[in-house]
């Protein structure tokens, strides 16, 4: 029975029977029993079967059991096992996405959520309105970024990847400044005999 598979999702798997009858037998009188770790059983000689990761950021382990018995009805088991390995995860939180400027965006406002058996690699993108990358950086620290002026934006881009070579997955956050507030009032008169009555009105 071969062989031990490890794969990212859909991870098909042929797996070829190598079992021997001894006493002179052939495998063709030999009879098997094939069970998948809660996929179809089957009783055919080799197999194929297609696995994928159910645990969503940890791996699917799938535990493949043959029983070959031979026309005298004697029996051997062995077992194998198939590793699926999650997607990575691209994922982190913002406790606030508007702000007034000066507008500091960090490891205050921002929380990355790791997912270390699913994530090896985190890449941080900061990009400007049009999405031009303005820095960029490795790691689980989060890059600090300053919006200094009023209707201003950021992007925040993460890409996680990992080691196995599963499709990277990418998460895009917008940050940005709200216009500042403006103090403004009008006056009825602003000079005139005592006592002088005068009806402020807001335009703030």
């Amino acid at each position: 029975l071969s062989p031990n598979a490890a794969g990212c999702s859909p991870l098909p798997v042929t797996f070829t029977n190598a079992s021997t009858p001894k006493n002179g037998e052939s495998i063709n009188e030999m009879s098997f029993s094939w069970t998948f770790g809660g996929l179809a059983a089957d009783t055919n000689r080799d197999q194929s079967r297609t696995f994928f990761n159910r645990a969503g950021v940890i791996d699917s382990l799938y535990t493949v059991r043959l029983i070959a018995s031979s026309k005298w009805g004697c029996k051997d088991t062995l077992s194998n096992t198939v590793t699926v390995y999650p997607f990575p995860k691209a994922d982190f939180t913002a406790s606030v996405i508007s702000n007034c400027a000066p507008f500091a965006i960090g490891s205050s406002v921002i929380g990355l959520n790791q997912y270390p058996i699913a994530n090896d690699t985190y890449t941080w993108h900061i990009l400007d309105k049009a999405q031009n990358i303005l820095s960029t950086s490795s790691g689980t620290s989060i890059p600090s970024h300053t919006l200094n002026q009023p209707n201003d934006t950021v992007y925040y881009r993460l890409i996680t990847s990992n080691v196995h070579g599963c499709k990277p997955d990418t998460l895009i956050r917008m940050f940005r400044t709200i216009e500042n507030p403006k103090a403004l009032f009008s006056l009825s008169d602003s000079v005139g005999c005592h006592p002088l009555t005068i009806n402020l009105t807001s335009q703030s």
